[in-house]
């Protein structure tokens, strides 16, 4: 089976190597996103009955020749000693991916993917990451930059040119929660947010930092919502 990444160039681990600098080659559209979003979701879900994953960025979610989004390289995945937590190596993973609590706290929760998974889809949809540092500081400066970012940084909003629906936006909001318990508490959870989301009564965003778009996503909304939960239903 040949499969291919989500194309992202340019990551950063715990390795002193190059920073980012290059952003997406390409974006998702909404759907995609929502659509990729609940099958990584799905698969979360499995993992962590066991493991925490702790690297989850879209080098590490695999497209087969369908499209199936495969969550791979469990490098720095811990076993879960309880049903919620697992000791996590601090400060040990992808820099512009990693929870806040990741850099400070070794028990960490399946909060800490949902929040990596976040990330993602923000940056399938914007075609950016919404926590950058400087590319060209030392790698300890980069690290304390990134730290600082993750905790305090406010999440950008979408660019409305975009045209994200609300609850989209809330969603993938919410799993980027600097508090891990004001998070999705589980893969399930955000799953079901995407699939709510994109529901054929969904609304586009129409506050004062987006226009009233009323159709723009509607329209197709509804086939595609009812694809997505054939995929749920199917698994």
């Amino acid at each position: 089976m040949r499969s291919t990444s989500l194309k992202c160039d340019g990551d950063v681990s715990v390795a002193p190597a190059a920073l980012p600098t290059s952003p997406w080659m390409s974006r998702f559209s909404v759907e995609e996103t929502v659509e990729i979003g609940v099958q990584v979701c799905e698969g979360l879900d499995y993992i962590h009955r066991t493991l925490l994953h702790l690297d989850l960025k879209p080098g590490n979610i695999l497209l087969d020749d369908n499209g199936i989004p495969l969550v791979t390289d469990f490098g720095i995945s811990v076993d879960l000693n309880t049903q919620t937590h697992g000791n996590a190596p601090v400060g040990i993973g992808t820099f512009p991916y990693m929870a806040p609590e990741r850099w400070e706290a070794t028990k960490v929760r399946a909060t800490a993917d949902i929040y990596s998974l976040g990330i993602t889809l923000y940056e399938m949809i914007s075609g950016a990451r919404p926590f950058n540092a400087k590319t060209d500081i030392p790698f300890l400066q980069a690290v304390n930059a990134f730290h600082s970012l993750h905790s305090s940084a406010p999440v950008p909003y979408f660019d409305r040119a975009l045209r994200v629906p609300e609850r989209v936006e809330s969603a993938i909001r919410k799993s980027l929660e600097k508090d891990p318990d004001k998070r999705y508490k589980n893969a399930e959870d955000l799953k079901q947010a995407l699939i709510d989301s994109i529901s054929p009564d969904t609304v586009p965003l129409a506050s004062s930092r987006a226009p009233t778009l009323q159709g723009a996503l509607a329209p197709a909304a509804p086939s595609f919502a009812d694809r997505i939960r054939e995929f749920v239903n199917d698994h």
